[in-house]
């Protein structure tokens, strides 16, 4: 943890922690714990239900970044986390990054939310934030890499989930929140984008497209 800049190394901490509480609970309180802070679209979109928030119900959207449903998910999440933090967050620096995980995540879960407006099942898990934090690090680094094919694939796999869901009843059953994933990308290379020009714009040593130098040292 120590080597990991600030931002990549709170999230992966916060989230262990968390992730240990929900695993100290039994399987109804666990169960109610997720309910409770994860982002469940029928609550956002008509009203909260027991167990209730003590804030606005759209702060589960923030909330729910935190939660993971198992010890795949949260070891897949923390592995995405580990490759694609690091270089990003030194590209863009501290307070950028966290805007950019943050922004990511909250627009995931409102598409996921858009997608099925009623379902009763929780969005959980910072997928969405890390698959803007993948797709930044593509356009950040515009070059073929390990990192790109992960995230290649990845995106492939994220579009046959989503159009999967046009044809079957996954916002009854649960299931993977591809269009979270998408819209997480989406935003991730907006984001991106617009950070390029920006950095280009000020003259910015930090970007990578403004110095190759800054490039090497962030990967």
């Amino acid at each position: 943890m120590k080597h990991l800049p600030p931002v990549t190394a709170g999230i992966a901490l916060i989230s262990l922690f968390v992730f240990a509480y929900q695993s100290s609970l039994t399987g109804d309180q666990r169960i109610l714990f997720i309910l409770q802070w994860g982002a469940v679209p029928y609550e956002i979109t008509v009203r909260d239900l027991p167990p209730t928030v003590p804030f606005p119900i759209a702060g589960t959207l923030l909330t729910a970044l935190l939660l993971h449903s198992g010890l795949g998910h949260l070891a897949v999440n923390m592995t995405y986390l580990g490759l694609f933090g690091p270089p990003v967050e030194r590209a863009l620096g501290t307070w950028r990054f966290l805007a950019l995980f943050l922004l990511c995540g909250i627009g995931a879960g409102v598409a996921q939310v858009a997608a099925f407006p009623v379902s009763m099942f929780p969005t959980i898990g910072a997928s969405g934030a890390l698959a803007g934090v993948m797709a930044a690090y593509v356009v950040l680094f515009p070059r073929v890499s390990p990192r790109t094919i992960v995230f290649g694939v990845w995106c492939v796999l994220q579009v046959m989930l989503a159009l999967d869901t046009l044809n079957t009843v996954q916002q009854w059953t649960g299931g993977v929140a591809a269009w979270a994933h998408l819209a997480g990308t989406g935003l991730g290379v907006l984001l991106a984008l617009l950070a390029r020009r920006w950095a280009a714009f000020v003259g910015s040593e930090r970007m990578p497209e403004v110095s190759g130098r800054a490039a090497r040292r962030a990967v």
